[in-house]
């Protein structure tokens, strides 16, 4: 009874445009993906575009909870890191018209850079190749959180003082925020205007984009914006930012203006061919390998179809995009909470799409075979479970049990045969356990090899020796490390993190911050190097 009256509410609530004849034989099914959805909870509004025309739209849930507004077609979402294709579109365009070269390097734009910014290209801030840390991870290590407030001039400064990089320019991919907004300031030095105006002017305005902007200024109103949320056990709050940067992310759109972007790849309104292909261009390390990452896009394939994509993730947001260049259709969808999934959700609506056509080779359909079938026992699960280091990333997975479910984290791992696993939220990345080793395979990136380890335990004398104030000149700030009871917990700024867990020799990990290196000098614990996921060689001495 209970689904029965969801679907009710769902043809009453929840608003779609009209069917074409083409698509009504699967709109069942593209609704079938959203049916874990309450009708009366956030949700998402989605399309599927097929020569660059809107074929199918449709609103699931609610885009305001309060006023009970549902989500439509023309319902406005943040996309978050989506919005990095317009950013180096932007970027694309100046170069068209001879204002700025892709092997310009970084310091030309910002002088103030230490000296390594003469060997960081604007290709190496595209491409995630150039080593600069993620401003949004700095700010967090500093101890701003989503809810707090900072500049434009607050995240120069943190990049300005930062020594050294997370590599070598274009030696490694590593995802970065501050590359994508480097390269918006980049745009504003370049044109003149902020890169909201120009990004209006040369984009969102000659494709007819009505509903789209980069949002650089909190105060503005936004007409069918959607708000943002994230679960809270049995409920949900509102998740939004103050936040004004933009570049990395900033966008707010539609469904219906994301399809006017699409057909452009194809029509080059905006833009030449070259344009498209520069933007579809994959990097190329100074290894000579290539990486999926293009320009603000990853191209890659899915079940044997080539597919150029990015999703977006920011407060209680999320997106994807989705282009299959080939067959000439797209899908989008962008949500309003931060469970949506749309990375998933987006493959699902794909598979509906193109069941005739889809790779049925005889390893994959053994493949999802065993994925239905194989079910690993308890005893199975628990061989697994345990602590696994990286020497080369410098960090752990905690592999655990809940309700007899694999999770890496905080995420569910489901089964596809023995000993192999994949994201639940994200099917691409996949783990693999074979004796002591647990490897992680993302799309795109080498496969990392953690190893299990055993936890070092150490005596009092050992950890009283690292309690005390350690300071960071690059952060300008103040960690603590100080015990109680039997644990050492971290402080930043004064307010309590969590505890430090010890991994191996002088190695802690702390599961809000990252990983801990304790450094001597004449025996005595003289600071530490920490590594912090997109932060790398963060160094703070002992005060």
């Amino acid at each position: 009874m209970k689904y029965l009256l969801n679907g009710l509410l769902v043809l009453l609530i929840l608003s779609s445009c009209s069917e074409q004849p083409a698509i009504q034989e699967y709109s069942a099914e593209v609704d079938e993906v959203f049916a874990d959805w309450d009708a009366a909870s956030p949700g998402a509004s989605m399309a599927i575009i097929r020569d660059g025309q809107v074929e199918y739209a449709k609103g699931y849930g609610m885009a305001n909870m309060e006023y009970a507004i549902p989500n439509v077609s023309n319902t406005v979402f943040r996309i978050g890191s989506t919005s990095k294709q317009f950013t180096a579109a932007c970027i694309v365009l100046l170069a068209e018209q001879g204002k700025l070269k892709l092997a310009d390097n970084l310091s030309n734009y910002f002088p103030e850079f230490p000296d390594y910014a003469n060997d960081i290209t604007v290709r190496h801030l595209l491409n995630h190749t150039s080593g600069v840390r993620d401003y949004l991870t700095l700010a967090y290590l500093t101890g701003y959180g989503d809810d707090d407030f900072y500049t434009d001039e607050d995240v120069m400064k943190h990049l300005v003082n930062q020594q050294e990089l997370n590599f070598s320019p274009g030696s490694e991919f590593l995802y970065s925020n501050s590359g994508y907004w480097l390269l918006g300031q980049v745009v504003k030095q370049v044109s003149g205007v902020s890169m909201a105006v120009y990004a209006d002017e040369h984009i969102f305005k000659p494709l007819a984009m009505s509903n789209t902007h980069f949002h650089d200024n909190n105060s503005m109103i936004v007409v069918n914006r959607a708000s943002g949320y994230r679960p809270v056990k049995d409920h949900y709050e509102i998740s939004m930012t103050q936040l004004e940067m933009i570049g990395d992310g900033g966008i707010f759109t539609t469904v219906e203006d994301i399809a006017k972007w699409v057909d452009n790849f194809t029509t080059h309104k905006v833009g030449s061919q070259e344009f498209t292909n520069t933007m579809q261009t994959r990097g190329i390390l100074t290894s000579g390998d290539t990486i999926n990452y293009a320009l603000g896009l990853n191209v890659t394939t899915y079940k044997g179809m080539d597919v150029i994509r990015h999703g977006g993730a920011f407060v209680g947001f999320r997106a994807e995009l989705a282009r299959f260049p080939a067959e000439g259709v797209a899908v989008t969808v962008l949500a309003n909470r931060s469970d949506g999934q749309p990375s998933k959700r987006a493959n699902q609506i794909a598979d509906v799409i193109f069941a005739d056509i889809l790779e049925t080779d005889e390893k994959e359909v053994a493949s999802e075979k065993e994925t239905e079938t194989y079910i690993p026992s308890s005893e199975v699960l628990n061989a697994y479970v345990g602590s696994y280091w990286s020497d080369e990333n410098m960090e752990y997975n905690n592999i655990l049990i809940k309700n007899d479910t694999l999770y890496t984290g905080n995420y569910k791992l489901i089964p596809v045969a023995e000993g192999e696993f994949v994201l639940e939220v994200a099917p691409e990345i996949k783990l693999s356990f074979n004796g002591d080793d647990l490897t992680l395979v993302v799309p795109g990136r080498a496969p990392q090899v953690y190893v299990a380890y055993v936890q070092t335990e150490y005596d009092q004398a050992y950890l009283t020796m690292l309690s005390g104030n350690y300071y960071s000149e690059e952060l300008q700030v103040y960690y603590k490390i100080e015990m109680k009871g039997e644990e050492l917990i971290l402080f930043v700024n004064d307010k309590e993190i969590s505890p430090l867990k010890s991994a191996k020799g002088d190695v802690f990990v702390n599961d809000d911050i990252g990983t801990f290196e304790f450094t001597r000098t004449r025996d005595m614990i003289s600071g530490f190097t920490l590594a912090a996921g997109r932060v790398k060689n963060l160094k703070f001495s002992k005060k």
